[in-house]
Parts: C-alpha cells; structure tokens; sequence
C-alpha cells in the first residue's frame, strides 16, 4: 500500500509539474515566433525609413538593403483590383501573391497572423493602398531552434521532476509508513503475547476438564479460547503478508495436489449440509510459488462458499492453467453479494451478514488474507454474479525462477 502510495503521489506530481512545464514552453515558443516575425517587419520598417515608401514600394527591389529577404507587393486599386507590381520570390507566382493578398485584406480587422509569411498594408493618398507580403523562413527557423532547445530543456526537466517528486514522495508519505509500521509492530507483539496466555488458558480448561468432567461453563471457555486463538493467528497472517516476501520463499509446486489436500477432506462439511460440490481441478498444474499460501487461499474461499451457501446448494470449483496464469474460479448457489458490497469483501474486518458470521465463528478477516495472498503472487481476485449464486475468481501468473528474483510486497 505504501509503495503504491508513493508511485501515485510522484505520478500525479509529474504530471501537474510537466502539464505546467509544457505550457511555459509552448507559451515560450509562441512568444518567441512572433517576437521574429515582428523582427521580420522591423527590418521592412528599417528599410522604408532609409528609401522612403515610394522607392521601397515601386522600386521593383532595386533600392533596398534586404537582399536576403524574399517579399512581394500587391497594389489594390480604387475598384478593389489586384496588381502585382514586385515579385521577388522565387517559387511563389504572381496568382500565389494575390491568393496572399486576398487572404491578408479579408482578415485585416482581426489582426491575425500567418505561419508562412508577414504582412504589411500601407494606404496613403498618394501611393494607394498596398499590401508587402515577406517571406517568414527565417523566423521558422530561428523559432525551430528556440523550439529544439526547448525540448532539451523540457526532458532535462522533466527528468528533474521524477526524481524530485520521488524524493517528495517518500517525506510526504513517511509519517503515514512509520504509523503503519508502528500499528503492524504493535498487532504482531500483541499478538504473540497472546499466544502465551491463550495457551495457558487452553491447557488449564483441559485440566479442568479431566479433574471435574466436561460442563458448559468449560466447553464456553474452550469455544471462546479457540475463537481468540483463532483471531490471533489471523492477525498474525495479515501482519506477515504485509512484509516483504522474497524469492527463497517461491518452489516449483503442484497446485492440483496442494488444492485437492484442501477440498477433500472439506466435502465431509458440504456432505453434512447436503451440499453438492463439483471439481473440475486440471492435472499436473506446476507453478512457481508459496504451497502453504496456496493452500490457504483455497480453504479461504472454498470455507467461505460453504458457509454462505443454503443447504440442498451447491459448488462448483474450477481450475486451470490457461495463457501462462493459475485460474480458479470458485461458484456457490445462494443469494448474489450486492454490486456495492462486492469491492468491501475484501477489506478487513468488513461482514456482510453480521449475526450470520458472527454465528458461523468468522472475524472478517478471511478474504482479506486471501486478497494479500494473490496479491504476494502478484495475482488478481474478484468477486461477482454468476449462475445464479456468486462466484470468486482468482488470477495468478504461472512464474518461473527467474520471475521471482526480486523483492516483491502486499499491494493492498
């Protein structure tokens, strides 16, 4: 949970700080591509102040100083007519600079701008009104730059920011992981200096039991010791999922054989309650795992079908190997688990029927231990609606040596 706590932090950190960082950069760039385009007009302006308008305008490019600039002139006459009076492009025609013209006339009132070229309109009573339309490659190209070394400084960034969002990441979630580490620490110490008391309490209620005979005073206190003791053992599990679990702790196994250990000697339960079980466990299933936790999540889920499904009910459990992943499906008759409650199964503690649970001796605890179970597997677990009844369906990759050679941790 902390790890995941951590990577949606840097995540959602990185995100905002890059969204941000692209729009200073793309702001930047826009900024800087009409900074040359006005550069641009600047120079026009910088040539007429030397040669004059009309000399500029009607001097067919003789007289002017921007050689390295390409620019047309477009005279509009009284009745609106288009005259090309300078073409000094070199791939664009006469017909191409009217095209222009029109456009720059027709958009004159909103100031707008073109990615390919500059304009100017020049209207005077003695000169008419005439549109210079320049040639814009060269503020492309000293944008094209700006915009490369933007990008470089945009990764660069970026770069920065996952590694200062990591750094982040942890401080801000340090207090959270050193209260669940102090929670975990004192669930586990509790928890085995329970046991010591527990076990005393077992072996005097036997000794009791011998000296005085068997009565229902004994037999409460016997219920109620194995019920903590259970609870106890429980807490302990869902403390140990929560650690680390290393490769050394995985073999190559049959999960056919450890599932079957665990059904068989089960169908006496389902048998008491005329409960029909179906199985439908493939052969030589090998997988790369912890056998003990395997078998752990079946008696989970399968202790968990019986409990909820009616007498004269049945289940049906399904297993397989198929694309490389361990699929069992687990399906009860009974009344379907609400959609809402579905996601809450797995939380701990969490009951559904309380006074049923509470009756069948059940803390809320059991599929919140199977949960981190295939989570430890780095598997998946559902639960939904199926044949009437419901079903738990879990998902676990087939693994290999290779695949568990590193450090892996409860997800949830």
């Amino acid at each position: 949970m902390i790890e995941r706590l951590k990577k949606n932090i840097s995540v959602l950190m990185v995100l905002l700080l890059a969204v941000f960082f692209v729009v200073v950069i793309v702001a930047f760039d826009v900024i800087a591509f009409r900074s040359n385009m006005d550069s641009l007009k600047s120079d026009i302006y910088s040539e007429v102040q030397v040669i004059g308008w009309r000399s500029f305008l009607y001097g067919e490019g003789e007289d002017t100083q921007i050689q390295d600039m390409e620019y047309g002139i477009v005279n509009v006459g009284d009745d609106g007519t288009l005259t090309v009076t300078y073409n000094g492009f070199e791939k664009k025609s006469n017909e191409d600079l009217i095209i222009l013209a029109r456009r720059v006339l027709r958009a004159r009132g909103s100031r707008k701008r073109f990615l390919s070229f500059v304009y100017i309109v020049k209207t005077s009573d003695r000169l008419g009104k005439n549109v210079v339309i320049a040639d814009n490659s060269s503020a492309i190209s000293a944008t094209l730059a700006t915009i490369a070394w933007s990008i470089v400084v945009g990764i660069a960034g970026i770069a920065l920011f996952i590694f200062a969002a990591m750094a982040l990441s942890r401080w801000l979630v340090r207090p959270v992981e050193d209260s669940i580490s102090a929670e975990k620490e004192f669930i586990s110490n509790a928890g085995h200096e329970l046991k010591t008391p527990l076990a005393v309490i077992r072996a005097n209620t036997d000794l009791l039991a011998s000296e005085h005979g068997e009565d229902k005073r004994i037999r409460y206190i016997r219920q109620e010791t194995e019920r903590m003791t259970e609870l106890v053992g429980k807490m302990l599990t869902l403390v140990r999922l929560d650690m680390p679990m290393r490769e050394r702790e995985h073999r190559k196994f049959r999960a056919d054989e450890a599932f079957c250990d665990v059904i068989y000697p089960m169908e006496g339960v389902a048998y008491e309650k005329h409960i029909s079980v179906e199985i439908n466990v493939a052969d030589e299933m090998w997988i790369w795992g912890d056998e003990e936790e395997l078998k752990s999540l079946m008696s989970i889920l399968l202790d968990n079908a019986l409990c909820y499904t009616p007498e004269g009910g049945s289940i049906k459990i399904d297993a397989e190997i198929r694309d490389k992943k361990l699929n069992l499906d687990i399906i009860n008759s009974g009344t379907p688990i609400p959609p809402e409650m579905r996601e809450r199964l797995f939380d701990r503690f969490y009951r559904m029927d309380e006074a049923h649970t509470s009756e069948g001796g059940h803390f809320g605890l059991g599929l919140s231990i199977a949960k981190g179970i295939v989570f430890r597997h780095r598997g998946t677990i559902r639960a939904d609606e199926a044949e009437g009844g419901n079903r738990f369906a879990v998902t676990i990759p087939v693994g290999g040596q290779n695949s568990w050679n590193r450090v892996t941790g409860s997800k949830y």
